[in-house]
């Protein structure tokens, strides 16, 4: 028997619920003064392992162009969900907010392949190909100097190679060979860590 035709669009993967401040869930506007800081919370969560990022995106009076301040989790030591932020009030009139949250694929991916190290996987060639994608995808939507950056720790990850090598003292005597195991960890770290600061871009 066929399945069914859907008629409405499947629930979102990221859930927001529970965001504060509200009087009576948003019946009532809260309250407010110039120079005070509106704290934001609001529980943000979804399946699976991914890493989540959230913000609140808040328009005062007469502002036409929305701003943005980060929330961070704060009961994340015991697995819970709840996340929070401030913004501050800087004009007379109605302000709106939002909150805004989207899967942070750079940062699993970074997660991920650390889990793996630290677990002593030796082959990373289809992780390493996996962060060489995420990085020239990324640089397509970066300009300038954001975007030479993220393409060259693109070709860095690509060859196995740190995107900065450090100066080698000519008085120190040669390391001693390296296992394999060391060699495959040291080359993917040195290539990760190469990369930390890109993911902003």
């Amino acid at each position: 028997m066929p399945a069914t035709p859907r008629t409405q669009a499947p629930p979102p993967r990221i859930r927001i619920q529970l965001a504060r401040p509200t009087i009576e869930e948003g019946r009532w506007p809260v309250k407010r003064t110039v120079g005070d800081v509106i704290a934001v919370s609001a529980d943000v969560f979804r399946d699976g392992h991914e890493v989540l990022r959230a913000v609140v995106r808040y328009r005062q009076n007469g502002e036409t162009g929305w701003s943005e301040a980060p929330l961070t989790p704060i009961d994340a030591h015991h697995n819970g969900v709840r996340w929070a932020g401030e913004f501050p009030v800087d004009i007379v009139g109605q302000t709106q907010w939002t909150i805004q949250a989207w899967v942070d694929v750079f940062s699993g991916w970074r997660d991920e392949i650390a889990r793996k190290l630290d677990a002593g996987q030796i082959d990373m060639s289809g992780e390493t190909s996996e962060g060489v994608v995420l990085l020239r995808d990324a640089a397509t939507y970066a300009k300038g100097e954001d975007r030479r950056a993220l393409e060259a720790a693109a070709a860095a990850l690509e060859s196995g190679e740190p995107a900065a090598k450090p100066r080698r003292s000519r008085a120190r005597k040669p390391a001693a060979a390296k296992s394999p195991l060391e060699a495959a960890t040291e080359r993917v770290r040195a290539a990760v860590e190469g990369t930390a600061g890109d993911e902003a871009a």
